[in-house]
């Protein structure tokens, strides 16, 4: 339900997944503990929640920052089954680059012809947590037919946050005359 000046909206879910609150226009200062107080002449009960507000481009709070982790793995090459003798440290990126947001623009004629097909169509701040490389392992590999097989492997030095790259994601536009 969404009152007047849209600042909330309840979800009702009948499912497995609990029920959510969303709170629209809200600022930092709305930040803090809400306690909602519901009863009657028999029972009261007392519930509390935590609002935590995100600017644009904040990390959510449960989200860890982008940075490099290595995991202990043998390497199997999939096409013939070859397997590294001993685990190797694989290097990846996982974590948060801030909140994105991906908002098609209007395009006119005049704009495409200033700016050419690769016009800007979009509004994005999507970054993305990449890895810098470092240089590349050779491992030998152990064949399941008894021969030795070499793979290669990248290794990163640090992760970042980055601009995504949106032309392999670009939207079909369609303009209609109204």
């Amino acid at each position: 339900h969404t009152n007047s000046r849209n600042l909330l909206e309840a979800i009702n879910n009948s499912g497995a997944e609990p029920d959510k609150l969303v709170l629209h226009n809200v600022t930092k200062s709305d930040s803090g503990k809400y306690i909602c107080i519901i009863g009657n002449d028999h029972v009261q009960k007392e519930f509390s929640a935590t609002l935590v507000v995100i600017e644009e481009g904040e990390s959510l709070p449960f989200e860890p920052p982008c940075s490099l982790h290595i995991r202990r793995e043998v390497l199997v090459d999939q096409a013939q089954g070859c397997r590294s003798a001993v685990p190797v440290d694989m290097h990846y990126c996982m974590g948060s680059c801030g909140r994105s947001y991906y908002v098609p623009q209007l395009m006119t004629s005049s704009i495409l012809k200033k700016n050419g097909s690769s016009g800007v169509s979009v509004n994005q701040t999507c970054k993305c947590c990449v890895g810098v490389v470092d240089g590349i392992r050779i491992v030998e590999l152990d064949c399941p037919l008894g021969n030795k097989k070499r793979g290669f492997y990248t290794l990163l030095r640090e992760c970042q946050c980055q601009m995504c790259n949106i032309s392999e994601a670009q939207p079909a536009t369609t303009m209609t005359k109204t």
